[in-house]
């Protein structure tokens, strides 16, 4: 497992990581971000550590990648419509704006950190300095 720091925060759902493709990054390769170390798990029986529980900030996707920095994004939002189920005008409407418009999901970003780059609850939120676990 690969590890790097996320190095710049752009926005709520964007992000820059300080690997690239010197590093092996792959276009929509998959990175959970963790903040603190967590306490490892031993096996009960044997008593061997078999891991341990860190804590999960989010998980991005790489989508632009430069020689050794690469933009990481959170995945994008569901469509609000369902095939299965019968369609309302509202829900129509909503697929239709969703077919044009992608939508993702807000990481939770410490949101003094957001310094731009491009224009147009539980945990603590993503920091410069957090760890970036290729997967």
């Amino acid at each position: 497992m690969q590890e790097f720091k996320v190095a710049k925060i752009i926005n709520d759902y964007s992000l820059v990581i300080n690997a690239g493709e010197k590093q092996g990054v792959k276009k929509d390769q998959k990175f959970q971000i963790i903040g603190k170390k967590g306490k490892e798990v031993k096996d009960p029986d044997t008593g061997e550590v078999i891991g341990q529980l860190d804590e999960l900030k989010g998980i991005v996707f790489a989508t632009t990648i430069y020689p050794n920095m690469t933009v990481v994004q959170s995945k994008i939002k569901p469509s609000p419509f369902y095939p299965d189920s019968l369609p309302t005008l509202k829900s129509i409407q909503a697929a239709q704006h969703s077919m044009y418009t992608k939508q993702h999901e807000a990481l939770n970003v410490d949101v003094s950190q957001i310094t731009g780059g491009f224009s147009p609850e539980e945990s603590s939120p993503i920091q410069v300095g957090d760890t970036a676990v290729m997967v």
